[in-house]
């Protein structure tokens, strides 16, 4: 059964909505640190950290600009840390009763130590105390009370809190009163250091930005070109009112014209297939935290001929398109990509030359009371005017690769497929007009650099 084109878009904004965090760990922003092997080795050199849940799988580590990155797990290193920003440790976990090896990100280093985890689910938070690790929580019981299930929090990591800082007191009633917070617990095991062991510094690994965890926000522009295969079907819906007599029935009145043959539309169902290539130049603005994924505005212009026998169409129309962007193989130079986004197509010109019709008109055999009969009219319509140009939605699907010369900048090489749904209003002279329904189809070659 086929589908509308308003259900396809839908579908494919659902597609959309479900693919977008499924890519949201791929990301790169290197920053100056040093990473610790299991065999107490310190190397100097390069790790990206723009994404935390990245960080507490594996660390991405090279030693210059120009080396390819190597992926450390959490059994191959003691730690790493990156400038004065972050500080990772390998520690074995336990989480949701599974057991596994994971870099815990440091908050706080004193006598009790204060960590940070987080994955695709939650965000975990961890003390050590006296050589053991505890994970902070809060457990959620259901009781019966007065006949009525209720919801009672306990608040387990209290009592985890008061445990490792039994030996200062006066702390008690500040654990009471704090929330499960990452800031109250850093406040914490900060005033634990500075009451246990004033002499010695408590470090505090926290970044001054709004987000703890996120790089900067980047903005990049791009030029590109290519060359465009345009296939364009049109179905049509033409009324007249040439010599239409005034009293014939109303249902014949209301009937649109009848097509014997077309230029354009074929006989048994008014649609017609016109392809022609065309160069396309294409501005584009990307938006993201890295180079792995983003969200890219593109605006296109489009300039195709269509022709056919004497008949020629010209189509002139700018493009919008918003795409979503996921890079595959993010450490090396030369990485895949895939696109899937939406386009608004405005058609700013769109006239037709030598078209020409045949059709039937209704007329009465005997006079008023006669019979209907119906006369063929041919005719050759030097210049056809569209009177109203409507944008409309559609979708586009790509894939290609970019190969990044430096830091800054890329070669881009793409094939897009896209496809819109263009509905006009025509007029070929003082009685007929016509309304157009245009599915276009674009194959697009791409090449350009981005910036």
């Amino acid at each position: 059964m086929a589908t509308s084109p308003k259900a396809q878009l839908w579908c494919l904004w659902v597609f959309l909505i479900i693919l977008i965090p499924l890519g949201g760990n791929a990301q790169y922003d290197f920053h100056q640190g040093y990473i610790v092997t299991i065999s107490n080795d310190t190397i100097m050199g390069q790790i990206n950290i723009s994404n935390t849940k990245q960080s507490a799988k594996y660390c991405l580590f090279k030693s210059s600009n120009e080396a390819a990155p190597i992926k450390y797990l959490p059994s191959d290193l003691i730690s790493f840390k990156v400038d004065t920003l972050k500080l990772y440790t390998s520690k074995n976990i336990t989480v949701e009763d599974r057991s596994f090896d994971a870099f815990l990100e440091f908050l706080v280093d004193g006598i009790v130590d204060f960590y940070y985890y987080s994955d695709s689910y939650a965000e975990y938070y961890f003390i050590e105390s006296d050589g053991k690790l505890y994970q902070l929580t809060i457990e959620t019981d259901i009781v019966t009370i007065d006949g009525k299930r209720m919801k009672v929090q306990r608040n387990s990591y209290k009592n985890i809190l008061r445990s490792a800082m039994r030996s200062t007191p006066d702390l008690y009633q500040v654990i009471d009163k704090s929330s499960f917070d990452p800031d109250d617990f850093i406040s914490l095991c900060v005033d634990f250091h500075t009451l246990t062991c004033p002499d010695e510094k408590c470090i505090v690994y926290r970044r001054q930005d709004s987000k703890l965890n996120d790089s900067k926000l980047k903005v990049r522009f791009g030029l590109s070109g290519g060359l465009a295969l345009t296939k364009s079907r049109l179905r049509a819906t033409f009324n007249t009112t040439d010599d239409i007599p005034k009293f014939i029935p109303f249902q014949v009145q209301r009937s649109p014209a009848k097509f014997l043959n077309s230029t354009y539309f074929s006989p048994s169902n008014k649609e017609i297939t016109l392809s022609g290539f065309s160069l396309i130049p294409v501005f584009s603005i990307s938006v993201s935290r890295s180079w792995t994924r983003y969200f890219q505005l593109d605006i296109a212009y489009q300039h195709i001929v269509f022709s056919e026998g004497p008949s020629m169409t010209t189509r002139r129309s700018i493009a919008t398109t918003l795409i979503y962007r996921q890079e595959l193989f993010f450490e090396k130079k030369f990485r895949p990509f895939f696109n899937i986004g939406f386009s608004l197509v405005n058609p700013i010109d769109y006239r037709t030359e030598n078209y020409f019709i045949s059709y039937q008109k209704p007329e009465f055999k005997d006079g008023l009371a006669g019979e209907v009969i119906y006369r063929t009219v041919e005719k050759e319509i030097p210049d056809v005017e569209v009177l109203g140009r409507y944008p409309d939605a559609g979708y586009v699907l790509g894939g290609g690769f970019n190969y990044h010369i430096n830091d800054r900048s890329a070669l881009i090489c793409e094939l897009r497929f896209a496809q819109s749904y263009h509905k006009l209003q025509a007029t070929y002279d003082s009685y007929l007009t016509a309304f157009l329904h245009e599915r276009v189809t674009n194959w697009q070659l791409m090449v350009g650099v981005q910036f």
